[in-house]
């Protein structure tokens, strides 16, 4: 089960709001943490987001389980 670790700060709650929403994903709280979760493969697109480039580039410094699979400007997948 891959997941995202996603800082607790203002300029990620973009991709926290976009996994919330997201059927396929689960998120939960873990001390200054959102775990973001998925049963299969963890996609997030950038656009769907709303996130500059720049801001979605950080988005893994909390941490991730499983293997980056694509990172790029415009999609996350972690397998």
């Amino acid at each position: 089960m891959p997941v995202l670790y996603v800082v607790d700060v203002p300029e990620f709650q973009p991709l926290v709001d976009y996994a919330r929403n997201a059927p396929e994903l689960t998120v939960s709280k873990q001390a200054n943490y959102h775990k973001i979760e998925a049963a299969g493969e963890l996609v997030i697109h950038r656009e769907a987001t709303g996130m500059d480039a720049a801001i979605w580039f950080g988005g893994l410094v909390g941490g991730y389980e499983g293997k980056i699979v694509e990172f790029s400007e415009d999609v996350l997948r972690i397998g």
